[in-house]
């Protein structure tokens, strides 16, 4: 549980910074399960993240944000992949930005 309640923080309080900066700040989180994976996705219509960062999206180190290591989105894409064989893709679209996380079921 505490692995997946950082994943979350990480990317629900990346959401939140990112909604921020738009006029009428706005997220939307669902959450999907189909047998055994669970989805959820967060969206929200703040500033897409530029090219230059999304290139090393879920690398180490990489942000563009004047405070922070630029370590979450590594760490939490590691802990997915590595204990839950899941995924985490970011979707840009016009004027929102869109993560997706999809895990499966442990046994």
């Amino acid at each position: 549980e505490s692995e997946i309640e950082t994943v979350l923080s990480t990317l629900i309080g990346n959401a939140v910074e990112a909604a921020l900066i738009a006029e009428s700040p706005s997220i939307d989180i669902a959450i999907k399960q189909q047998n055994e994976e669970t989805q959820i996705v967060l969206t929200n219509n703040g500033a897409t993240i530029p090219e230059s960062i999304t290139k090393k999206l879920f690398q180490p180190h990489n942000t563009n944000k004047p405070h922070g290591a630029g370590m979450g989105l590594y760490l939490a894409n590691r802990v997915i992949k590595g204990r839950y064989q899941g995924t985490i893709h970011y979707r840009p679209a016009k004027d929102k930005t869109r993560f997706e996380l999809t895990i499966k079921a442990r046994n």
